[in-house]
């Protein structure tokens, strides 16, 4: 049972999972394109019942939780609701994988638990957290500290992860808004490229650890399927810093006509603090996760979807 399956993250991880073979399940509010090997089952992750209802019709033996508020700006228009979902809404999922004796549960947080880092060394699963100054970070490690009592307490076989941000296209047939709202900034560049105008980057030199969404479906993937990991905690990332120059030099090689001004400069944003690339060693060892997709090869994907490729099924 993938619980936020609709969402874009989601979407992916039921496809993956459908491809290797598992019938899968989407317990989400939304609605999802229809798609083999996978059921939905519509339902919101604050109803412990609802859970228990999905785990129990569809005789579900795995669970890889998903569902959370989008991002920090998001949390911090609607606090209450925001911090309902992360938290109550976890809650409810350990709490259901413990009552239906759930074999795994696959807890996707974020890496912005690890807050602002001045120095560019990648950071370790071992790191000190420091998310202090946000509501979305420490609302997730919270999920993790659930996640790890109930590991503890009642022997559920759990595992997080710490992702940081990704991009790629959805399963929707709204392309416009997925590339306004769910798309980090970029996609608002690229609408405005494919209607001719010219995009302003403000702080170019600006660096993110970016990772194309399918690598972190596989992430996600790979911790489900680990026999007896010895660790239970992984990054899963690029383990590179690209900057927003790097983005629009991607985005002018696909797009011969796209035109950029660029401004020199770091972005001081507190709503996107820097933390430098995310160490993912640990996946790599453990789980055998590897990226296969940099920023060329990934934004040549997304780029041709946003321009009317085949649809993500």
């Amino acid at each position: 049972m993938v619980i936020g399956g609709a969402g874009f993250l989601g979407a992916h991880v039921c496809r993956l999972f459908a491809e290797r073979g598992f019938t899968v399940v989407a317990f989400d509010l939304g609605s999802g394109a229809s798609r083999p090997g996978v059921e939905f089952f519509h339902g919101d992750v604050l109803s412990l019942q609802a859970l228990n209802d999905c785990v129990s019709r569809f005789r579900v033996r795995g669970v890889i939780h998903l569902a959370a508020t989008g991002n920090e700006a998001a949390a911090r228009e609607h606090p209450l609701p925001a911090l309902n979902l992360n938290i109550q809404g976890t809650i409810n999922v350990v709490e259901a994988c413990r009552l239906q004796e759930i074999q795994r549960l696959v807890y996707v947080s974020t890496g912005g638990v690890y807050g602002r880092r001045e120095e560019r060394r990648p950071a370790a699963e071992d790191d000190p957290i420091t998310w202090r100054g946000t509501l979305y970070h420490p609302s997730h490690y919270i999920g993790e500290i659930l996640v790890d009592m109930y590991r503890e307490v009642y022997k559920l076989d759990a595992v997080n992860l710490r992702p940081l941000a990704f991009y790629g296209p959805a399963a929707t047939l709204d392309k416009e808004d997925h590339l306004r709202r769910k798309s980090l900034f970029f996609g608002q560049w690229l609408l405005k490229l494919l209607k001719g105008e010219e995009v302003e980057v403000r702080d170019c030199d600006t660096l993110w650890d970016l990772t194309y969404v399918k690598d972190v479906a596989q992430g996600v993937y790979l911790a489900y399927v680990a026999e007896n990991p010895q660790r239970r905690l992984f990054n899963i990332g690029s383990g590179a810093l690209i900057s927003y120059r790097d983005i629009a030099d991607a985005m002018r090689k696909l797009l011969g006509d796209a035109r950029f001004r660029l401004i020199g400069g770091v972005e001081e944003n507190p709503l996107r603090p820097f933390r430098g690339p995310l160490d993912i060693s640990r996946a790599r060892e453990e789980l055998g996760f590897a990226p296969q997709y940099d920023l060329e090869r990934g934004m040549r994907e997304f780029v041709g979807w946003a321009t009317g490729g085949e649809e993500l099924r």
